[in-house]
């Protein structure tokens, strides 16, 4: 199911190639509470529905969920359709919402060798180069 919206910008109706809902998706994300945040109507649009940490929870076979804690860290899950809690086993997958969160240092701009080098920091130091 799409990432994003379905609509190109500019009204065209055809779909937006993933790169581009991607693309859409980092921009919202700046940090994990935006990532929570960018992440919560994909769920809400593909049937997901929302836990809360605090509430006893009613999970059913075939259904799909996620709980939200401190407006930083979304978990989202699945039960199989055929999920039995006596004989059954789970699959776990993660990620962390830290990443893609990449902030440009301050005075990070090097130049040489024909480049300009613009050093972000996230979870990893990274160095990007870019052309000049």
């Amino acid at each position: 199911k799409p990432m994003g919206p379905a609509i190109k910008a500019g009204g065209d109706p055809g779909p937006v190639p993933p790169a581009t809902r991607f693309l859409d998706y980092v921009n919202q994300t700046g940090s994990p509470y935006h990532s929570v945040e960018a992440v919560r109507p994909i769920l809400l649009a593909n049937g997901f529905t929302e836990l809360k940490e605090g509430d006893l929870w009613k999970i059913e076979r075939g259904g799909r969920y996620y709980v939200i804690r401190n407006h930083s860290t979304i978990c989202a899950f699945v039960v199989g359709g055929s999920f039995d809690p006596a004989t059954g086993g789970m699959a776990i997958i993660g990620g962390h919402t830290d990443s893609p969160c990449l902030r440009i240092r301050p005075n990070s701009c090097v130049s040489g060798a024909g480049y300009v080098q613009v050093s972000q920091e996230n979870t990893h130091t990274h160095t990007q180069q870019l052309a000049s």
